[in-house]
C-alpha cells in the first residue's frame, strides 16, 4: 500500500503546511534563557543581546546543567555559527554543536527582541537566517573538493537524547565526511561516545542522532527536529541526516527542508538506521518536510538508493504532508524513497505527500 501510495502520489504538490513550534513560556518557573548573537563582542554572558554570548559553543556549555526543573532555552540571532568558531590549527574537524537534554536552541532572532513570551514568538527564521555551518574557513568551492578538507565531519550531534531536547529555527549546512587528506595520514575516525555501535564513521555530515542498542530508557534519541534546512551535507550515508538508535528513538522531523546534500552511498536527505543492533530500530516522523535535489551516487557496480531518505532494518518511517522532488541516485539506483529489509513505512491517513524523482521508482523492498 505504501508503495501504491506514492505512485498515485507522484504528481501531486504538498498542499498542506503546519507549524510545529515549542511553545516554553518564557516566564515559566525553573526556566533559563540565554542569547547568542555572532556580533556581540567576545566574552559576553548572554544575559541581553548588548553581552549575548558571540559564539554557540559557548552558551552549549554553559546550558551543562539543565534538567528536568531548569530548563533553558538558547535564543540565537542571525549569522552564521562554526563548531570550531577558533580556528584552531590543525581544524578539528570532530567537533560538532551538541544537543542537551532539557535544551531548546532557537534560531531566527533578529537579535532586539524583549524576553518576553511576545519576543520568543517575534523570531522568524526564513528572514532572520541563523546558520550552523561546517566550512571552518568560509572558503567551499564546489569545483575544489580540496576546500572541503577543513569542514566538520558531523555539524550538529544529538547523542541519547530525548524529546526534551530540540533544535528549531536553521539551517544546517557544509557538513562532509567524504573528502580526507591522504597527505596528512587523516583517518576517518568513528563517533565519541557511540553508543549505537557504529561501525561506519562517514555519516550524518549535517546531523547524527544517536540511541544505544537496547530498548532501556536511557538508550533512546528522541529530539524535536523542527524547521531545520539541510543544505549541501555530503557524507557517506545520510548526507543530511543519520538517526540510529532504539525501537523508541522516534524524532520528530517537522516542516523541514533537505535540499542538495550528497551521499556516496545512500540516503543523500535522510537514512534510518537499525543496522547497529537496535531492537527493532527507529521509528521517526518526518511531516511537513521537502526533500529537494539531494543525491545518493552508489559505488560501480552496486546502485546508490534514496536520494532523498533511505531506511533499513526493522522499524516503521511515517511520512505525512512531504513533497519528495528531482532527487536522484547514481548507477540505476532509486532516487527518491528506498525502503529496505523488513523495514515497514507509512503515509499517513489524508495525507498530501508527493514523490517525483528523476531516477529510479520509490520502491519498498523485503
Amino acid at each position: 500500500m505504501f508503495t501504491e501510495f506514492f505512485r498515485r502520489s507522484c504528481s501531486a504538490r504538498l498542499i498542506a503546511a503546519a507549524s510545529l513550534a515549542l511553545s516554553v513560556s518564557v516566564a515559566a518557573s525553573g526556566q533559563t534563557i540565554r542569547l547568542v548573537n555572532d556580533d556581540a563582542p567576545v566574552g559576553g554572558d548572554g544575559l541581553t543581546w548588548a553581552t549575548a554570548y558571540s559564539e554557540l559553543d559557548d552558551a552549549i556549555a554553559e546550558a551543562s546543567d539543565a534538567s528536568s526543573t531548569n530548563k533553558w532555552e538558547l535564543w540565537v540571532a542571525s549569522g552564521v555559527y562554526r563548531p570550531d568558531p577558533d580556528l584552531t590549527i590543525p581544524h578539528l574537524r570532530n567537533l560538532s554543536f551538541t544537543l542537551r537534554e532539557h535544551v531548546a536552541i532557537l534560531g531566527g532572532f533578529l537579535g532586539s527582541e524583549p524576553l518576553t513570551p511576545t519576543g520568543k514568538n517575534q523570531r522568524n527564521p526564513l528572514v532572520h537566517i541563523s546558520r550552523l555551518s561546517g566550512d571552518l574557513l568560509n572558503n567551499d568551492n564546489p569545483s575544489n573538493t580540496t576546500t572541503y578538507l577543513d569542514n566538520s565531519y558531523h555539524v550538529v550531534v544529538g547523542t541519547l537524547v530525548n524529546q526534551f531536547a530540540s533544535i528549531d529555527g536553521f539551517v544546517v549546512s557544509d557538513g562532509d565526511h567524504i573528502h580526507l587528506n591522504a597527505g596528512t595520514g587523516e583517518t576517518v575516525p568513528l563517533p565519541s561516545p557511540n553508543p549505537a555501535g557504529l561501525a561506519e564513521a562517514q555519516v550524518g555530515a549535517g546531523m547524527l542522532l544517536m540511541g544505544g542498542q537496547n530498548q532501556e530508557p536511557a538508550n533512546v534519541v528522541k529530539p524535536g527536529i523542527m524547521r531545520i534546512r539541510f543544505e549541501n551535507n555530503r557524507a557517506r550515508r545520510g548526507g543530511g541526516l543519520f538517526l540510529t538508535g532504539a525501537q523508541q528513538s522516534n524524532p520528530v522531523i517537522a516542516n523541514c527542508t533537505f535540499k542538495g546534500n550528497f551521499a556516496q552511498r545512500d540516503g543523500g536527505g535522510l537514512y534510518v538506521d537499525r543496522s547497529a543492533g537496535a531492537t527493532f530500530g527507529p521509528a521517526p516522523k518526518v511531516v511537513n518536510s521537502v526533500f529537494h535535489d539531494n543525491h545518493a551516487e552508489g559505488t560501480v557496480p552496486v546502485p546508490g538508493e534514496g536520494g532523498a531518505l533511505y531506511s533499513e532494518g526493522e522499524g516503521t518511517v511515517t511520512i505525512a504532508n512531504c513533497t519528495i522532488t528531482e532527487n536522484t541516485a547514481g548507477n540505476g539506483g532509486n532516487g527518491g524513497l528506498s525502503i529496505v529489509a523488513s523495514a515497514a513505512a507509512s503515509a499517513s491517513s489524508g495525507s498530501s505527500t508527493s514523490a517525483t524523482r528523476s531516477s529510479g521508482a520509490t520502491r519498498e523492498s523485503r
